[in-house]
């Protein structure tokens, strides 16, 4: 006989099964969830308890089984607990880990102990320092890889609370110290409240010889009678009473500050007021001197005169913050360690009048993209291409330094891990605009290009919008390599899908002892017109210049701003 107790639609039931689970007879029991007191009820309560009475005499069944149909059934609560905590084995329901995060808590622990025969949750709550020793890092990336999912944080988080348990991540509360105190109470930083200080307090209260004042922190100040002013000895019978009101505004000096009281000691005194004796409470530069930094300018604007008077500048008409009127040789000194900079292209002018040479064109053109004003150039262009940037050079596996200490630190790190494929991103200082991917298979240590692009990083005739997709990408296709030789063109256009192995960049159906393939940096003066280009893939200007120029540009200034990872534009 089974019951399913609680309430619904049928309400409380009793079920009578044969031996090989077959329905021989139904016993609806409503009335046991009735709590009312009335006589109508308990009849039916009685009448229900008779029939079941009845029902169990006529089948006299072997087994009883009691279940509840509803969580909330306080009468089964803990048995039910017991049965299903029984049935369902390894469950972390003695932890803070939610109930939809029970699959990754167990996936993650078979992870760890995948040899014992013991459940792995509780194997690894008795031996917490094989789950301590497990990166959590590399084991986020392959479930990135396989389902798609970034699951690190939650991955992150059931390794903590399964090595400590209900572990407070919060830290303890310590008593502030009288300094804390009084800033959490003014509400003001250390240098806003400070003696030598003059500040502006209203007054609220006047007696003869003191007047209270509030600040704007809130703080209660106190103007004392010698305090007031210097006429104070002089005249007889001198009174606060007479000189102030309350409501008045009056500007003052900090004195004293008592921090225990919260309260602030006031001077009106011309003496006082005029000398600056601010006290300084923060520690200050030893280098530091008040006023050489204005004088350092000063100097600078003199010396940027004179050189624009002897070069006959011609300033721009150009109303933009990311825009100075500079000359290219300035330019070049401000960014004297610049990687790489892009010439703009300036369309629509009337070459008759010689005031529209002074304005911005009607359109910019930065290789094939064209754009309507500065605004423009920097959402679609300067901005994304900051954005992927910051990006990479972010990235988690980002080494920096040059090629040959990336090289060492994958070396090493594959002497540590020799089953496993070491790579990692670093800058190519060679070829600006682009990054190197290194990677070690087995022995050999290989290279490729990342191009950088303000729509994404390109990479093997790809563009990939987040450097996400592109690990992705190189660790489903690292054996698919591009099977054409190392060109480096135009990083807006061209694909970067040479390999490079240790002796020189070679052709990828080149054996990795094939050393003939390497190439120089003539190699890349190939073009048919004869126009030789830098190894990044950019056109050298004419007369010589190793960074982007235009006529335009030296005549009449140039656009240029800081940006991070050393880039600009001119």
């Amino acid at each position: 006989m089974s019951c399913c107790w609680g309430p619904g639609k049928p309400p409380t039931t009793f079920v009578m099964l044969d031996s090989s689970g077959e329905l021989l007879d139904v016993l609806e029991a409503g009335s046991f969830l009735l709590r009312s007191q009335t006589i109508d009820h308990q009849q039916r309560k009685k009448n229900d308890q008779q029939c079941i009475l009845k029902f169990m005499k006529n089948h006299q069944p072997h087994v009883i089984v009691i279940g509840a149909g509803n969580a909330s059934c306080v009468q089964l609560k803990d048995d039910v607990k017991e049965i299903s905590s029984d049935q369902l084995p390894g469950q972390p329901d003695g932890t803070r880990i939610h109930p939809e995060s029970y699959e990754f808590a167990e996936r993650l622990a078979k992870a760890v102990c995948k040899d014992v025969a013991e459940e792995p949750i509780e194997y690894v709550k008795k031996e917490p320092q094989v789950l301590s020793a497990f990166d959590i890092n590399d084991y986020s990336d392959d479930y990135e890889i396989e389902e798609g999912e970034n699951k690190r944080e939650t991955f992150y988080h059931i390794k903590v609370e399964l090595l400590h348990g209900f572990l407070d991540p919060r830290k303890p509360c310590k008593v502030p110290s009288l300094d804390e105190e009084f800033t959490m109470i003014c509400g003001k930083n250390g240098t806003a409240l400070a003696e030598g200080r003059v500040i502006q307090a209203i007054v609220r209260r006047v007696l003869s010889k003191r007047a209270f004042c509030v600040l704007d922190s809130g703080l209660t100040g106190i103007i004392r009678k010698e305090d007031f002013s210097n006429e104070v000895h002089e005249v007889d019978g001198f009174s606060l009473e007479d000189k102030l009101c309350e409501g008045d505004k009056v500007s003052c000096k900090i004195k004293q500050i008592d921090k225990s009281r919260c309260q602030v000691l006031l001077t009106c005194k011309e003496s006082e007021m005029k000398g600056s004796s601010l006290k300084v409470i923060h520690e200050v530069d030893p280098y530091y001197h008040e006023g050489g930094s204005i004088l350092l300018k000063k100097a600078k604007i003199t010396s940027m005169d004179d050189k624009l008077g002897k070069k006959h500048f011609k300033p721009r008409i150009i109303s933009h913050p990311c825009f100075t009127n500079m000359t290219t040789d300035e330019v070049m000194e401000v960014f004297d360690e610049l990687y790489v900079n892009k010439d703009i292209i300036e369309g629509g002018k009337d070459r008759q009048d010689i005031t529209s040479l002074l304005h911005l064109g009607k359109s910019l053109k930065i290789g094939d993209e064209t754009f309507g004003d500065l605004d423009e150039v920097m959402e679609r262009y300067v901005v994304p291409l900051v954005k992927h940037l910051k990006e990479m050079l972010g990235f988690r596996k980002f080494k920096r330094g040059s090629k040959a200490e990336v090289d060492e630190a994958l070396k090493a790190e594959k002497s540590e891990h020799p089953m496993r494929v070491v790579y990692c991103f670093g800058v190519s200082y060679e070829h600006p605009d682009t990054f190197i991917l290194s990677y070690i298979r087995s022995i050999n240590l290989h290279h490729e290009y990342v191009g950088l692009l303000p729509n994404g990083l390109r990479f093997r005739k790809q563009t990939f919008v987040k450097i996400e997709h592109l690990e992705a990408f190189f660790h489903k296709n690292i054996d698919g390599l591009q099977h054409k030789s190392l060109t480096l063109g135009n990083p807006t256009t061209t694909s970067f899908s040479g390999a490079y192995i240790e002796g020189g960049w070679q052709d990828q159906l080149n054996s990795s002892k094939d050393g003939s393939a390497s190439r120089g940096r003539n190699d890349y003066d190939r073009d048919g017109d004869g126009l030789k280009k830098h190894p990044s893939g950019l056109p050298r200007p004419p007369n010589g210049l190793g960074r982007g120029s235009s006529s335009d540009a030296t005549n009449f200034g140039s656009c240029s701003e800081d940006l991070p990872g050393a880039w600009a534009r001119v």
